[in-house]
């Protein structure tokens, strides 16, 4: 799949469910509140169990605004959310199919080009979402809730698509990538073995 096909993709996504719930868009707001939350699916710290699972199908199953609404009302209502939670249907056997669904889900829904890593460029050091909402509203005319409401895979794409016009950085794709680290394997290999030749021999 080219870049344009994959842009395609992430601008007109495809329908996705978990365990017969339909998923709604996954937007950078998304993202962001189960950032705020400590969800393992996006912190990657620990093993999702499943109150993480029901948690992401809960809020993921709703457009952000929506999601955004229910975690506001958890914080005055804790005993109803607590009660919405295990009204989520999850079958224990059905649990390691779930976390495999939500992570494809998740995968595709975060797909973005891949930058050229140049070496010793400087790290950011603000957060990969930040700059991203950044750009979105600074650069692209988006409003806040705008950019929290764009589907995530979109705004990696526009966000890297604007640095690249505006020559920051440079884009490359999984073949060229892959002919850039073969052209440097077969370099390296020819300078070891031009190293090794050359290496004098010691007699006793």
């Amino acid at each position: 799949m080219n870049a344009a096909e994959k842009y395609a993709r992430a601008l007109y996504p495809d329908t996705y469910r978990v365990l017969g719930r339909r998923m709604a868009d996954y937007t950078l707001g998304h993202a962001l509140l189960l950032e705020r939350l400590g969800s393992p699916f996006v912190i990657g710290d620990a093993l999702p169990g499943p109150g993480d699972v029901k948690l992401f199908l809960l809020l993921c199953s709703r457009r952000y605004p929506r999601a955004l609404r229910l975690v506001q009302l958890s914080q005055l209502l804790p005993t109803w959310f607590a009660w919405r939670l295990r009204c989520v249907r999850l079958p224990l056997d059905q649990f390691p199919y779930a976390v495999v669904s939500v992570n494809r889900y998740l995968q595709e829904s975060s797909s973005m080009p891949k930058p050229w890593k140049e070496e010793g460029a400087k790290k950011p050091g603000s957060p990969p979402l930040q700059q991203v909402k950044l750009t979105l509203m600074s650069r692209l005319g988006y409003s806040r809730r705008q950019a929290l409401c764009t589907h995530l895979a979109e705004a990696f794409w526009d966000f890297f698509g604007l640095w690249e016009l505006e020559g920051k950085i440079s884009l490359t794709d999984d073949d060229r990538l892959a002919d850039a680290r073969r052209v440097i394997q077969e370099a390296r290999a020819e300078h070891d073995a031009m190293n090794g030749a050359r290496r004098p021999t010691t007699g006793n």
